[in-house]
């Protein structure tokens, strides 16, 4: 109403506050019912002037916070305040907006390393899916609506290695969906991923090599008109690269390969390792052999494991009826 009145504006009456607790509450507030509200502070934050400084790490304070709240519970703000934005504000603004909620979430639960998000993959896919409905899954799939940005962002987070693994993918998820046919983004997607595997090649860095695995893994899962479906990326990518390759950079890559066997806990990804042959250079062969070899030995290992914890589940769950 004040601001309506001309008496004073959003942006002036947050800076009036003090206390960093009644700050949060009037941007809760804002956050959940007056978007045209919080869209002054956010045009306000971005321009030149003494107090900008101030607005925007009030903005990005309850960003943040708002975020923690929704991940420990995913409903509990009602609505997508990023989705109402969009008519309050230019686009300009929302672009900076969906960049600094895509670089919050790539900081949250940074609680496993890349070597761990191999084996989780499958699991954080699936309740990637599970939130999809929920006010957290509507805002992350917002935040990667400008797919360009969103992938590049994405993959220079990926880069520094400093980032959460489970949000990198969830988005990355996310943004391979919404590609659909788009034919740039499509090019621009695999543009990135020749680049790393190029990396990989010239530094034979593993984590370079890790990366650019459950990249392509989680864009061949979710959209196969992107990369097509993931035995046709690793038949063409590694499959046939000893036609681009030298004979060294080749065993390397091998290697590599085989240090990433142990990490695997998805038995139709091994399953496509075993079965998509390898063109070698000469005295190759026996490499792809044995690499092959202890693919199968993992994936029988990950196998049994999981009849072992079926057999004890249905144990756990079984009734016993004694006879009288």
């Amino acid at each position: 109403m004040l601001q309506e009145a001309g008496i004073v504006t959003a942006s002036e009456y947050v800076l009036r506050l003090r206390s960093s607790s009644a700050i949060q509450q009037v941007m809760n507030d804002l956050l959940e019912v007056e978007h045209i509200l919080l869209a002054d502070i956010i045009s306000n934050a971005h321009l030149d002037t003494s107090y900008s400084t101030t607005l925007r790490e009030v903005l990005h304070d309850s960003f943040n916070s708002v975020l923690d709240d929704l991940i420990a519970e995913p409903n509990v703000v009602p609505c997508n305040y990023l989705e109402q934005l969009k008519s309050h504000l230019p686009e300009p603004d929302l672009t900076r907006l969906r960049t600094q909620h895509l670089q919050l979430l790539l900081g949250k639960e940074k609680l496993h390393a890349l070597s761990e998000a191999v084996g989780l993959q499958e699991q954080w896919r699936a309740e990637c899916e599970d939130r999809r409905s929920t006010t957290l899954g509507r805002i992350m799939l917002e935040v990667v609506q400008d797919q360009a940005n969103a992938i590049e962002t994405l993959f220079a987070s990926a880069k520094t290695k400093s980032l959460s693994w489970k949000y990198y993918l969830a988005l990355l998820h996310l943004v391979a969906v919404a590609i659909e046919g788009d034919k740039v983004e499509i090019v621009r997607v695999k543009g990135i991923l020749k680049d790393l595997f190029n990396r990989v090649v010239d530094a034979g860095d593993f984590e370079t090599f890790m990366i650019l695995m459950v990249s392509a893994r989680e864009i061949c899962m979710s959209n196969e008109n992107v990369l097509g479906n993931y035995s046709g990326w690793y038949k063409a990518t590694i499959g046939e690269m000893s036609y681009r390759i030298k004979k060294e950079q080749f065993v390397h890559v091998v290697e590599l390969m085989t240090r990433l066997i142990g990490l695997e806990k998805d038995p139709e990804v091994l399953k496509v390792h075993i079965n998509i042959s390898v063109s070698t250079p000469p005295k190759c062969m026996e490499l792809i052999v044995n690499y092959k070899q202890l693919c199968r030995a993992h994936l029988a290992k990950l196998l049994n494991e999981r009849t072992r914890d079926n057999v004890s589940m249905d144990c756990e769950t079984s009734i016993v009826i004694d006879d009288d």
